[in-house]
């Protein structure tokens, strides 16, 4: 059964297939709609000790990049998603990628290893950088410069212990994340800062960093129920804020069919 309102206006009654809108009692054709995405690389894990006597020397592990912006989706379409996993002792944390976005988040840097009898070393770059070892040849400590960050994803590790972040990070401490309005959740954070949050850098003594992560919202009218697999996927409505979108977050990699 069909209702037509005036020239080429159908609504159909029942349920809506795979190429319609949802929406009032009826259905209307889906097209191509816009939804926010935030895409979080791993982090950088602690830098690796030299002697147990050294390890609060070491540089803190720089966060994961972090991409947020709009995007249009076309219906249809299948798009894969990739989350990176955090690095361990001494290694940068790994990308993480969504296809309809060109742009890689890339891993965060790991920190600078201590050095006392051998030579420390510096934060190593990555979507933040991770912050900088510290060499105490004859007692005397040195900082040891940190990692660079990622242009539009991060920011530089800060000096001896800091670890980059969403914010900078600070000569001894860590960089605050950054704070997603459509979630109203903190991502992204340095070495020994916000704790549990996706892609926060590794603490000192080769700390293992937290994995990416990647969230895609999209209009409630718009959201098409196909994506895989399961168990790495949650699926939530938006805050306050955000009225009216679906919130679909891969901890793990995966895709959607909009």
């Amino acid at each position: 059964m069909a209702i037509r309102f005036g020239a080429g206006v159908r609504i159909g009654v029942g349920a809506p297939s795979p190429n319609q809108m949802r929406g009032g009692t009826g259905t209307l054709p889906r097209g191509p709609y816009t939804a926010n995405y935030l895409i979080v690389a791993g982090g950088g894990g602690g830098g690796s000790p030299n002697g147990p006597s050294w390890n609060v020397a070491t540089g803190r592990g720089g966060a994961g990049g972090v991409l947020q912006g709009c995007v249009t989706l076309t219906i249809g379409t299948t798009y894969t998603v990739s989350v990176g996993g955090g690095g361990g002792s001494g290694t940068n944390g790994n990308p993480s990628t969504f296809s309809a976005v060109p742009t890689v988040a890339v891993g965060g840097g790991a920190g600078g290893r201590a050095g006392m009898n051998v030579p420390g070393g510096p934060g190593f770059p990555g979507g933040s950088g991770g912050g900088g070892g510290a060499y105490y040849p004859g007692g005397l400590g040195t900082a040891l410069p940190a990692g660079t960050g990622t242009p539009g994803q991060g920011y530089p590790g800060g000096g001896i212990f800091g670890g980059g972040a969403g914010g900078a990070g600070t000569p001894t401490g860590a960089g605050a994340g950054y704070a997603w309005p459509v979630t109203g959740s903190t991502y992204g954070s340095g070495g020994c800062g916000t704790p549990s949050v996706a892609g926060k850098g590794g603490g000192g003594c080769g700390g293992t960093a937290q994995d990416g992560k990647v969230i895609i919202a999209v209009p409630n009218a718009g959201y098409s129920g196909t994506y895989s697999p399961s168990p790495a996927i949650t699926i939530s409505t938006c805050g306050p804020g955000y009225p009216g979108k679906t919130l679909i977050t891969f901890n793990g990699s995966g895709n959607y069919t909009a």
